[in-house]
């Protein structure tokens, strides 16, 4: 009886993600119109834009940002631009401050049935 055997190659590690060529966006919200809230959306726009854009292994695609609710997507056009960028396999990465910032319930929203993009929480970005 002869006996075949078949060699099953390891299984690559993923690169870590910082060293990865990604086309990569952010997506910044706040909830209120308070001038508080402003200072702080400015401030996120400004921290993801330098963050992407100094890492060489990166492609910025945008900064997607909206001053609304995290309960409904459908008034948060910025949100909804992100998704269609997704859609069309512009974005692999999105960088956002805390996943409630992109969504309240991951799971209801679009970015599950995205397969092009990965969402990550910025890990220098803790607040």
């Amino acid at each position: 009886m002869s006996r075949k055997v078949i060699k099953i190659p390891q299984a690559k590690q993923n690169a870590p993600i910082e060293t990865q060529q990604l086309r990569v966006a952010a997506y910044c919200r706040v909830s209120t119109r308070h001038e508080e809230q402003y200072h702080s959306l400015e401030a996120q726009i400004t921290y993801y834009t330098n963050y992407i854009k100094r890492n060489p292994n990166w492609k910025f695609v945008a900064v997607y940002s909206d001053v609304a609710s995290g309960v409904r997507t459908a008034n948060r056009p910025g949100y909804q631009q992100l998704m269609r960028d997704c859609t069309s396999r512009k974005v692999d990465l999105i960088l956002t401050k805390s996943v409630s910032r992109f969504a309240r319930n991951l799971m209801a929203t679009p970015a599950n049935g995205m397969p092009a993009a990965d969402m990550r929480r910025a890990q220098s970005c803790k607040s």
